[in-house]
C-alpha cells in the first residue's frame, strides 16, 4: 500500500512537470571559473532529483552495512534462545519419562541463555534428586536463588519436597516453617504444604498451632478448620488414653475451643479415653451434660457402659426416657443399668424393647445374661446362639448350609 501511494504521488508530480515543461521549459546556465553548463530547467530539476535518490540510496546502504554486526549477533542471540527452548522441552519430556541424567544435562546445557532460567533451575535440581545427587540438587536451588531471589517461595516449597522424597522429614518441615517465618506469614502454598505434611507424619499439636493463622488468612473454610481441629484432637486423646495420662487428656480439654465442645464425635472420643483412664465418673458427668442438652444414640449407648454410680446414672436415664422411647440404643443402655443394679425383670424389659426396635447382637447376648441368671436356661442359651449368628453371619450361612446338605442326603438315602 506504502509503495503504491509513492509510486501515485511521483507519477502525478511527473505528469505537473511535464505539462509545465511543454508550455515553458525554463532556461539555466552555471557558470564556474571555465565551465559553463547549460540546461532547461525541467532536465536540471530531473537531474537534482536523481541524484537525491542515488545519494538517499548510497547512505541507506552504508548505514545497513554498519548495522550487520549487530543484526548478526541478534540472529546468534534468537538462534541460542531457540535452541534453549528446544532444551528445555527435550529435559522436561526426559524427567517425565524418567531418564533423570538425561533430563539434567539437557535442561542445563543452555542455561546461560534461557528464557527461564527458574523453571530450568528448579527441574534440574528434581532430576539430580532422582539419581540421589544431593549435592548437584543444593547447587542448583542455590544458582536458581541467586538468579531469581524473589522466586524464594518457588524455591523453598521445591527444596522441602525433594527433601520429603529423600525421606528427611524433618529438614522439609525446618525449611517450610524457615520459609513461612521469613516471608508472608499467610503464604497459601507454604501453610497448606505445612498442614499437609503435619498431618502425615501426625504432629497434631503443631496442626493445631498453625490451624487459627490458614484461618486468618482464609487459607481454609471454618468448616475444614473444624474438621481438622476434630481429627487431631480425637488422635491426641487416643494418645493420652494410651498412656493412661489423664493429665494429658485435663489439659487438652481445656485447651479445646469451646465451639467443639459442642460436638458429639469429640465428646465420644473423650468419654472413651476417660473410660480407659479410669476415671468413669467424670466420663459419666461429660456425656450426661451432653445428652441433656443435645441427644445422640452413640453418646446414650456409651453411657450405658460407663461404670460409675448406677443409681445416679439410672435417674438421669430414665428422664431422658421420657423423651426418647424409640431409641434402642437408650433402651439398651436402661437394661445395661437395670442389670447392674439385678433388677433382672426390669432389664428383661428393657432389652426386649430395644430389640422390637432394632435386633441387634449385643442386645440379645444381654437378653441371654439376663435370662441365664432368671433361670431360663434354654431361651437364654437360644438367644446366645442367635446374637452369635447375628455377629458371624458368614458362619451362619455356613450352618445353613451344611443343614440342607444334610437333609437332602436324607431324603437320598430315604429313596
Amino acid at each position: 500500500m506504502k509503495l503504491l501511494f509513492t509510486s501515485l504521488v511521483v507519477f502525478l508530480l511527473a505528469v505537473v512537470l511535464a505539462l509545465v515543461a511543454r508550455e515553458d521549459p525554463g532556461y539555466i546556465v552555471i557558470n564556474y571559473q571555465d565551465w559553463t553548463v547549460e540546461t532547461s530547467l525541467v532536465l536540471a530539476v530531473v537531474a537534482v532529483a536523481i541524484g537525491f535518490v542515488l545519494i538517499y540510496l548510497l547512505v541507506r546502504f552504508l548505514v545497513n552495512m554498519g548495522r550487520v554486526p549487530d543484526r548478526l549477533g541478534h540472529w546468534g542471540r534468537r538462534r541460542q534462545k531457540r535452541k534453549a527452548n528446544e532444551s528445555l522441552q527435550q529435559g522436561l519430556v526426559a524427567l517425565i519419562n524418567g531418564r533423570w541424567q538425561e533430563a539434567e544435562r539437557d535442561l542445563v546445557k543452555y542455561m546461560a541463555v534461557s528464557e527461564t532460567p527458574l523453571v530450568n533451575y528448579l527441574f534440574a535440581a528434581r532430576a539430580a534428586e532422582k539419581q540421589g545427587a544431593a549435592e548437584r540438587r543444593d547447587k542448583y536451588l542455590e544458582l536458581a536463588r541467586g538468579r531469581m531471589p524473589q522466586a524464594e517461595t518457588a524455591i523453598g516449597l521445591t527444596r522441602a519436597e525433594l527433601l520429603i522424597q529423600h525421606g528427611k522429614v524433618d529438614q522439609a518441615l525446618e525449611t517450610l516453617n524457615q520459609l513461612r517465618l521469613r516471608q508472608d506469614p499467610g503464604q497459601e502454598a507454604v501453610i497448606r504444604r505445612l498442614l499437609s505434611l503435619y498431618r502425615d507424619v501426625q504432629d497434631w499439636r503443631r496442626l493445631l498451632d498453625l490451624l487459627p493463622v490458614a484461618r486468618k488468612h482464609r487459607i481454609l473454610t471454618l468448616e475444614k478448620m473444624r474438621e481438622l481441629q476434630t481429627l487431631a484432637y480425637t488422635e491426641l486423646f487416643n494418645k493420652a488414653g494410651f498412656g493412661h495420662d489423664i493429665k494429658m487428656l485435663h489439659e487438652l480439654w481445656e485447651r479445646m475451643p469451646k465451639e467443639l465442645r459442642r460436638q458429639a464425635g469429640i465428646i465420644n472420643a473423650y468419654a472413651h479415653q476417660l473410660i480407659k483412664c479410669k476415671v468413669p465418673a467424670e466420663a459419666e458427668r461429660v456425656l450426661s451434660y451432653f445428652l441433656s442438652k443435645h441427644w445422640n444414640d452413640e453418646l446414650a449407648y456409651l453411657y450405658g457402659i460407663v461404670d460409675a454410680d448406677v443409681l445416679v446414672q439410672l435417674s438421669r436415664a430414665e428422664s431422658w426416657l421420657k423423651a426418647h422411647r424409640d431409641s434402642s440404643a437408650l433402651l439398651l443402655t436402661m437394661g445395661r443399668l437395670c442389670k447392674r443394679n439385678e433388677l433382672w425383670g426390669k432389664a428383661r424389659q428393657f432389652f426386649e424393647a430395644s430389640l422390637s426396635v432394632d435386633e441387634n447382637p449385643e442386645a440379645l447376648q444381654e437378653l441371654a445374661g439376663v435370662l441365664e441368671q432368671m433361670g431360663e436356661h434354654e431361651t437364654a442359651l437360644e438367644f446366645y446362639r442367635k446374637g452369635m449368628l447375628m455377629k458371624m453371619p458368614g458362619t451362619a450361612q455356613q450352618l445353613a448350609d451344611q443343614s440342607a446338605a444334610a437333609v437332602q442326603g436324607s431324603l437320598v438315602t430315604t429313596d
